[in-house]
C-alpha cells in the first residue's frame, strides 16, 4: 500500500538586507530531528550546520543560495521558518549573575521568560554604506557581507588573526587602483593575504568599522526578577541567542 503525501503550507517572506521574495515551509519532523541533535551539542558549529541544512530543506523559491545570502537574512529567515513550524512565542530561561539588586542583597534566580518570534527585527545601522573604502588617494576596496559558509568556516575565536584574515580574504569584492580595477576572485589568497597585512593600522580600522556596523539580527527584552523585583535588560543578538 503507498502511504498518502501530505503537503506542507507554504508562506513568502521578503528579506530585509538582500531584498528578495523567498517563499518557504515550515520544517518538518525530519527537520525537527537536526535541530534537536544541535541543540544537544555546545558547539555554535553545529548549530549554524543545522540552521544551513534545515533552511536548505525549507526554502521552496528556486536558485536560492544561502552562501549569496546576508547572514541577517539567513538568521532572520530561520527564526520565521521556526515561528511557523513550532509556534512563534517561545519561553527562553535567563538567570542573574548573582550582581547585586536594588536592595543590595545577590540575587541568581532563574526565571522563565516569554519571547514572541514575530518580534525579532533585523536592526540597522543608522547610517547606510555599501562597503567602498578609500585606503589612499588611488587605491581602495568594496567589500562585500560576510556570507554563511564564510561564518561556518572559521573555527575558535573569531578575534583570531589567522580568522581575521581569512574573513577579509572572502570579503573583498574588488580592489582598485586608479583607474584599474580588479575583481578579488582573480587574485589568489596568498595575494590578498599580501595586501591585508600591507595595511596601516589607520587603514585596518577603516575596514572593521564597516563589519562592526552590518545589520544584524537583535532583539531587546525587559523583565522584572520575581524574585528580586529587579528590572532586567536582556540582548539578544545572532543565531546563537535565539536558537530555541
Amino acid at each position: 500500500m503507498k502511504l498518502p503525501e501530505l503537503v506542507a503550507p507554504q508562506f513568502t517572506i521578503t528579506l530585509p538586507v538582500d531584498g528578495r521574495e523567498i517563499t518557504y515551509r515550515p520544517f518538518l519532523v525530519k527537520e525537527e530531528k537536526i535541530l534537536l541533535i544541535a541543540l544537544e551539542s555546545d558547539d555554535a558549529s553545529d548549530a549554524s550546520k543545522a540552521v544551513y541544512q534545515i533552511l536548505s530543506n525549507c526554502i521552496e523559491t528556486e536558485d536560492i543560495d544561502l552562501n549569496d545570502i546576508p547572514p541577517a537574512d539567513v538568521e532572520y529567515l530561520f527564526i520565521n521558518v521556526r515561528a511557523k513550524s513550532v509556534g512563534e512565542v517561545v519561553e527562553l530561561k535567563f538567570k542573574h549573575m548573582d550582581d547585586k539588586n536594588k536592595k543590595g542583597q545577590e540575587c541568581s534566580h532563574i526565571q522563565d521568560v516569554e519571547l514572541n518570534l514575530s518580534e525579532v527585527n533585523v536592526i540597522f545601522p543608522k547610517e547606510k554604506h555599501d562597503g567602498k573604502i578609500t585606503l589612499s588617494e588611488n587605491v581602495g576596496i568594496k567589500l562585500k557581507y560576510p556570507t554563511l559558509t564564510v561564518i561556518l568556516d572559521i573555527e575558535g575565536d573569531a578575534k583570531d588573526v589567522n580568522n581575521v584574515f581569512k574573513v577579509l580574504n572572502q570579503c573583498i569584492d574588488v580592489i582598485w587602483d586608479g583607474d584599474q580595477v580588479v575583481s578579488a576572485n582573480e587574485c589568489t589568497e596568498d595575494e590578498l593575504d599580501a595586501f591585508i597585512g600591507g595595511l596601516t593600522r589607520q587603514q585596518f580600522d577603516r575596514i572593521t568599522e564597516f563589519f562592526e556596523s552590518i545589520p544584524r539580527l537583535k532583539h531587546t527584552i525587559k523583565y522584572i526578577c520575581e524574585e528580586c523585583e529587579q528590572e532586567e535588560t536582556i540582548t539578544l543578538e545572532g543565531i546563537q541567542d535565539f536558537f530555541v
